[in-house]
Protein backbone atom coordinates (compact mmCIF):
# COMPACT_ATOMS: atom_id res chain seq x y z
CA UNK A 1 0.00 0.00 0.00
CA UNK A 2 1.32 3.70 -0.85
CA UNK A 3 3.03 5.63 -3.13
CA UNK A 4 1.30 5.85 -6.48
CA UNK A 5 4.27 7.09 -8.03
CA UNK A 6 5.72 3.82 -7.60
CA UNK A 7 2.86 1.67 -7.96
CA UNK A 8 3.62 0.58 -11.63
CA UNK A 9 6.50 -0.94 -10.63
CA UNK A 10 5.40 -3.20 -7.56
CA UNK A 11 2.07 -4.24 -9.50
CA UNK A 12 4.57 -5.68 -12.31
CA UNK A 13 6.68 -7.48 -9.77
CA UNK A 14 3.83 -8.94 -8.38
CA UNK A 15 2.73 -10.31 -11.77
CA UNK A 16 6.30 -11.87 -12.80
CA UNK A 17 6.92 -12.87 -9.17
CA UNK A 18 3.40 -15.13 -9.14
CA UNK A 19 3.84 -16.05 -12.53
CA UNK A 20 7.37 -17.00 -12.37
CA UNK A 21 7.77 -18.40 -8.83
CA UNK A 22 4.98 -18.71 -7.05
CA UNK A 23 1.55 -19.36 -9.44
CA UNK A 24 -0.75 -19.50 -5.83
CA UNK A 25 1.00 -16.88 -4.38
CA UNK A 26 -1.74 -13.91 -3.48
CA UNK A 27 -0.03 -10.43 -3.50
CA UNK A 28 -1.45 -7.35 -3.95
CA UNK A 29 -0.57 -3.60 -4.11
CA UNK A 30 -2.73 -0.96 -3.42
CA UNK A 31 -2.48 2.88 -4.61
CA UNK A 32 -3.44 5.46 -3.03
CA UNK A 33 -0.40 8.04 -1.66
CA UNK A 34 3.05 8.10 0.23
CA UNK A 35 1.00 9.05 3.77
CA UNK A 36 -1.61 6.29 3.66
CA UNK A 37 1.37 3.93 3.04
CA UNK A 38 3.35 5.36 6.00
CA UNK A 39 0.34 5.82 8.21
CA UNK A 40 -0.65 2.02 7.58
CA UNK A 41 3.28 0.51 8.56
CA UNK A 42 2.95 2.34 11.56
CA UNK A 43 0.13 1.73 13.36
CA UNK A 44 -2.78 2.07 11.91
CA UNK A 45 -5.34 1.90 14.92
CA UNK A 46 -3.80 4.08 16.81
CA UNK A 47 -2.19 6.61 14.40
CA UNK A 48 -4.05 7.09 11.20
CA UNK A 49 -7.22 9.23 11.52
CA UNK A 50 -9.72 8.62 8.37
CA UNK A 51 -10.79 4.71 7.21
CA UNK A 52 -10.21 5.56 3.35
CA UNK A 53 -9.35 1.60 2.92
CA UNK A 54 -11.30 -1.78 4.08
CA UNK A 55 -8.40 -3.47 5.63
CA UNK A 56 -6.28 -1.55 7.65
CA UNK A 57 -3.22 -4.30 7.62
CA UNK A 58 -0.35 -3.67 5.22
CA UNK A 59 3.06 -6.01 5.11
CA UNK A 60 5.29 -3.70 3.33
CA UNK A 61 4.42 0.28 2.26
CA UNK A 62 6.07 2.36 -0.02
CA UNK A 63 6.67 5.72 0.53
CA UNK A 64 9.24 8.72 -0.89
CA UNK A 65 8.94 10.44 2.15
CA UNK A 66 11.68 9.18 5.17
CA UNK A 67 10.67 7.90 8.50
CA UNK A 68 11.32 10.96 10.55
CA UNK A 69 13.64 10.78 13.75
CA UNK A 70 10.93 10.51 15.64
CA UNK A 71 9.55 7.46 14.24
CA UNK A 72 12.44 6.10 14.00
CA UNK A 73 11.95 5.82 17.90
CA UNK A 74 8.25 5.26 18.30
CA UNK A 75 8.76 1.72 15.71
CA UNK A 76 12.14 0.88 16.01
CA UNK A 77 10.92 -2.64 14.45
CA UNK A 78 10.34 -0.57 11.10
CA UNK A 79 12.89 -1.27 8.76
CA UNK A 80 13.29 1.14 5.13
CA UNK A 81 14.76 -0.20 2.34
CA UNK A 82 15.30 1.83 -0.99
CA UNK A 83 13.53 -0.17 -3.44
CA UNK A 84 12.71 2.20 -6.65
CA UNK A 85 14.62 5.17 -8.42
CA UNK A 86 11.95 7.50 -10.13
CA UNK A 87 11.90 11.04 -11.61
CA UNK A 88 9.30 14.11 -10.92
CA UNK A 89 8.78 15.65 -14.21
CA UNK A 90 6.58 17.90 -15.43
CA UNK A 91 4.20 17.22 -18.03
CA UNK A 92 2.53 20.45 -20.28
CA UNK A 93 -0.07 20.95 -22.12
CA UNK A 94 -0.50 23.80 -24.68
CA UNK A 95 -3.35 24.56 -27.14
CA UNK A 96 -2.34 24.37 -30.79
CA UNK A 97 1.21 23.13 -29.59
CA UNK A 98 2.92 21.38 -33.00
CA UNK A 99 3.88 18.08 -31.93
CA UNK A 100 6.80 18.52 -34.13
CA UNK A 101 7.96 22.07 -32.76
CA UNK A 102 11.03 22.13 -30.68
CA UNK A 103 10.12 21.04 -26.90
CA UNK A 104 9.44 23.88 -24.50
CA UNK A 105 12.02 25.24 -22.38
CA UNK A 106 11.33 25.93 -18.43
CA UNK A 107 14.25 26.87 -15.90
CA UNK A 108 14.53 27.34 -12.80
CA UNK A 109 13.11 30.14 -12.35
CA UNK A 110 10.46 29.82 -14.62
CA UNK A 111 9.25 26.81 -12.90
CA UNK A 112 9.80 28.97 -9.78
CA UNK A 113 7.48 31.69 -11.21
CA UNK A 114 4.87 29.37 -12.51
CA UNK A 115 4.20 27.57 -9.13
CA UNK A 116 4.67 30.81 -6.82
CA UNK A 117 1.77 32.29 -8.73
CA UNK A 118 4.44 35.30 -10.38
CA UNK A 119 3.86 33.76 -13.80
CA UNK A 120 0.39 32.95 -14.83
CA UNK A 121 0.27 33.40 -18.88
CA UNK A 122 2.38 31.28 -20.87
CA UNK A 123 3.27 34.13 -23.23
CA UNK A 124 4.82 35.73 -20.26
CA UNK A 125 8.29 37.69 -21.88
CA UNK A 126 10.11 35.34 -19.13
CA UNK A 127 9.01 32.36 -21.03
CA UNK A 128 9.45 33.62 -24.45
CA UNK A 129 13.12 34.36 -23.82
CA UNK A 130 13.82 30.97 -23.29
CA UNK A 131 12.51 29.36 -25.96
CA UNK A 132 13.45 29.17 -30.15
CA UNK A 133 11.95 31.86 -32.60
CA UNK A 134 9.53 29.01 -33.54
CA UNK A 135 7.92 28.41 -30.41
CA UNK A 136 8.03 31.60 -28.63
CA UNK A 137 6.08 33.19 -31.12
CA UNK A 138 3.18 30.60 -30.89
CA UNK A 139 3.37 30.59 -26.96
CA UNK A 140 -0.90 31.72 -26.65
CA UNK A 141 -2.02 34.13 -24.24
CA UNK A 142 -3.64 32.02 -21.81
CA UNK A 143 -3.98 32.00 -18.58
CA UNK A 144 -1.48 28.55 -17.26
CA UNK A 145 -3.62 25.96 -15.05
CA UNK A 146 -1.03 24.66 -12.55
CA UNK A 147 -2.65 21.14 -11.69
CA UNK A 148 -1.16 19.91 -7.83
CA UNK A 149 -2.17 17.16 -5.63
CA UNK A 150 -4.86 17.36 -3.67
CA UNK A 151 -3.64 14.57 -1.64
CA UNK A 152 -0.98 14.23 0.77
CA UNK A 153 1.98 12.68 -1.39
CA UNK A 154 5.62 11.87 -1.68
CA UNK A 155 5.52 13.02 -4.77
CA UNK A 156 4.15 16.59 -3.78
CA UNK A 157 7.28 16.53 -1.18
CA UNK A 158 10.32 15.61 -3.52
CA UNK A 159 8.82 18.04 -6.04
CA UNK A 160 8.58 21.21 -3.29
CA UNK A 161 12.13 20.50 -1.68
CA UNK A 162 13.47 20.67 -5.13
CA UNK A 163 11.78 23.99 -5.70
CA UNK A 164 13.30 25.47 -2.11
CA UNK A 165 16.56 24.23 -3.79
CA UNK A 166 15.91 26.17 -7.10
CA UNK A 167 14.59 29.20 -4.59
CA UNK A 168 17.85 28.81 -2.48
CA UNK A 169 20.04 28.46 -5.25
CA UNK A 170 18.87 31.47 -6.74
CA UNK A 171 18.49 33.39 -3.55
CA UNK A 172 15.13 33.70 -3.72
CA UNK A 173 13.64 34.08 0.21
CA UNK A 174 10.39 35.92 -1.67
CA UNK A 175 8.83 32.32 -2.62
CA UNK A 176 7.23 30.08 0.01
CA UNK A 177 7.05 26.24 -0.66
CA UNK A 178 5.98 24.22 2.69
CA UNK A 179 7.06 20.83 2.84
CA UNK A 180 6.03 18.49 6.08
CA UNK A 181 6.35 14.61 6.18
CA UNK A 182 4.71 13.96 3.47
CA UNK A 183 4.08 16.88 1.41
CA UNK A 184 1.67 19.29 2.26
CA UNK A 185 -0.94 20.52 0.02
CA UNK A 186 -0.59 23.94 0.73
CA UNK A 187 0.63 26.00 -2.25
CA UNK A 188 0.26 29.99 -0.83
CA UNK A 189 2.10 31.92 -4.16
CA UNK A 190 -0.49 30.26 -6.41
CA UNK A 191 -3.62 30.66 -3.92
CA UNK A 192 -2.92 34.32 -3.21
CA UNK A 193 -2.15 35.00 -6.82
CA UNK A 194 -4.79 36.76 -9.39
CA UNK A 195 -7.61 33.90 -10.01
CA UNK A 196 -5.34 31.87 -8.22
CA UNK A 197 -8.16 29.26 -6.91
CA UNK A 198 -9.89 29.22 -10.22
CA UNK A 199 -6.79 28.14 -12.53
CA UNK A 200 -5.18 25.76 -9.45
CA UNK A 201 -6.21 22.60 -9.61
CA UNK A 202 -6.53 19.68 -7.61
CA UNK A 203 -6.35 15.94 -8.45
CA UNK A 204 -5.61 12.78 -6.73
CA UNK A 205 -2.63 10.72 -6.97
CA UNK A 206 -0.45 10.43 -9.87
CA UNK A 207 -2.93 8.82 -12.11
CA UNK A 208 -5.07 11.77 -11.36
CA UNK A 209 -2.14 14.79 -12.08
CA UNK A 210 -1.50 12.44 -15.33
CA UNK A 211 -5.05 12.33 -16.25
CA UNK A 212 -5.95 15.82 -15.46
CA UNK A 213 -2.77 17.25 -17.54
CA UNK A 214 -4.17 15.64 -20.32
CA UNK A 215 -7.46 16.66 -20.60
CA UNK A 216 -6.98 20.13 -19.41
CA UNK A 217 -5.78 22.58 -21.70
CA UNK A 218 -3.00 25.30 -20.65
CA UNK A 219 -1.54 22.94 -18.52
CA UNK A 220 1.31 22.29 -16.23
CA UNK A 221 1.16 19.00 -13.93
CA UNK A 222 3.77 17.42 -12.20
CA UNK A 223 4.08 13.39 -12.18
Amino acid sequence: VGSSLASIMYEQAMITYMFLKKPNAVLSYTNVNSEVGACRIKDYYSYCDWDRLADPYADFAATESALSEEDVERWPDLLTIPAVSAAVVLAVNINNYDEDAPPLVLDRETVIGIYSGNITHWDDQRIKDLQSIYVSVRLPHEKINVIVREDKSGTTEVFKKSLRSFAADLDRDDVDFPVDDAGNTEWPGLSESVGGEEFMQRRAGNNGMAAGGGLTPSSIAYI
